[in-house]
């Protein structure tokens, strides 16, 4: 019986050990559980906890409609967030980061590769937006692309100069540049 006790005085000292983690419970908690794991980080750390803990909290924000109110965001977030370590922290937010960069190289890609050349559409259709004062954009017709984007749209100029953004679908890109007319 004696073992026993010693067993379990051990492991529960064990699980007192360790990194300190967010306390989601409640915003108290979470605060007073932040502060901890920063004060248990080298100087030099702290700095870099605290822009990670604001990416994470960004994070667990996301997909929270307009709805919600604050207390329920609060309370989501905290969820989200609880029983989490400094490292797992720095991996939310670097994951994140990386996440970010992707998207925005893959942007940059998409309006390098596709400002300044000519558009027009496929044979037999015509490309709409959702912009209620955009015309279609009809066979024949060629606009000169002047930017691109990520949700794989193409912001398109008018000879006039009034810009619009189409969906890429339906829309044939060439190499040319002067579009039928002078910009």
């Amino acid at each position: 019986m004696r073992n026993f006790f010693v067993a379990v005085a051990v492991v529960a000292t064990l699980m007192g050990c360790g990194d300190p983690k967010i306390d989601g419970t409640d915003k108290q908690s979470f605060e007073k559980s932040v502060r901890k794991i920063a004060e248990s980080l080298p100087q030099e750390k702290r700095g870099q906890f605290m822009s990670d803990l604001g990416v994470a909290n960004l994070l667990a924000m996301e997909g929270l409609s307009t709805g919600h109110s604050s207390a329920e965001i609060n309370a989501q977030v905290l969820k989200k967030l609880d029983g989490k370590s400094a490292d797992e922290i720095q991996q939310i937010a670097n994951a994140e980061r990386t996440r970010k960069q992707a998207v925005h190289d893959q942007l940059e890609k998409n309006d390098a590769d596709y400002r300044g050349r000519c558009v027009t559409t496929k044979p037999g259709t015509q490309a709409v937006t959702s912009s209620p004062d955009a015309p279609p954009i009809v066979p024949g017709q060629v606009f000169k692309v002047v930017g691109a984007n990520f949700t794989n749209t193409l912001t398109i100029e008018e000879p006039g100069g009034k810009a619009y953004t189409y969906p890429i679908d339906g829309l044939v890109l060439s190499n040319e540049t002067t579009c039928g007319f002078q910009q």
